[in-house]
C-alpha cells in the first residue's frame, strides 16, 4: 500500500486547517463506518468479484476502505494529509 501526499500539491491548512486538530477517523464514527460498508457493498454487487489491478482513495481518511478491499486488489494507493507519518498505524500490516 502507497500513502500519497497532497501536502505537496496545495497547502493542507486551505483544505483542513490545523491538521494536528482534525480528529475525525472512519472507523471511530458509525456513519463513516457504515457509508463505507454501503459503498463496498454497492462496489461488491457491481464488479462481481473481480480483482482490481489498481485502487486509489481521494481523501483515504483512516483507510478503512482501503483495508477493506485490500484482498481484492494488486495495489492500493491512499491519499490523505491527516496521515502523514501514520501510514504503518492505519495500514494493519499490509
Amino acid at each position: 500500500m502507497r500513502h500519497g501526499q497532497i501536502a505537496n500539491v496545495i497547502d493542507i491548512e486551505l483544505q483542513y486547517g490545523n491538521c494536528e486538530q482534525f480528529y475525525f477517523r472512519a472507523s471511530e464514527s458509525t456513519t463513516g463506518r457504515e457509508s463505507a460498508d454501503f459503498f463496498i457493498d454497492f462496489l461488491n454487487s457491481v464488479v462481481k468479484g473481480r480483482r482490481f489491478k489498481n485502487v486509489i482513495e481521494v481523501g483515504c481518511n483512516d483507510m478503512y476502505v482501503l483495508n477493506a478491499l485490500c484482498p481484492r486488489a494488486d495495489k492500493l494507493i491512499g491519499i490523505d494529509p491527516i496521515l502523514k507519518g501514520k501510514e504503518k498505524e492505519y495500514t494493519k500490516g499490509i
